[in-house]
């Protein structure tokens, strides 16, 4: 919602410089907890994740500007089971028990939400049909 409002005012591209001067500060402090030096393979793959993350980022910033966030968010929500899947598929990592109750309560709240904010459009464009003093 913060971005939404956002992207009124400042360009995409900005609004992903700020996100990440944000988060790589923050981002560090628990990494010095776990740091190990990383060789040169995973630091090129580090830095194709990251490169990676800036374009994904960029591209939702980009969405939110030309789009509703309910519509946008809704296909945000499609991670989830593509995530899923490549995670079977690519890394033989079997889901646990909770991933169908969480999504489905993720994908059944976003849609009662979504239906809500319809009906509440719906009937503030609809004609007030107020009676009329006799």
């Amino acid at each position: 919602m913060t971005t939404k409002l956002l992207v009124r005012k400042a360009n995409p591209a900005t609004i992903v410089f700020y996100l990440m001067a944000i988060i790589t500060p923050v981002s560090l402090i628990p990494t010095l907890f776990v740091w190990q030096t990383p060789d040169w393979q995973s630091l090129t793959l580090m830095a194709l994740a990251a490169a990676m993350m800036n374009a994904m980022q960029y591209c939702n910033v980009k969405a939110l500007q030309l789009a509703d966030c309910s519509f946008f968010v809704g296909f945000s929500y499609l991670r989830l089971p593509v995530i899923a899947l490549l995670a079977a598929l690519l890394f033989e990592e079997i889901p646990d028990i909770w991933l169908l109750p969480g999504a489905g309560l993720i994908i059944a709240t976003t849609l009662y939400l979504v239906l809500c904010k319809r009906r509440l459009t719906a009937q503030s464009r609809a004609p007030h049909n107020t009676p009329t003093a006799r």
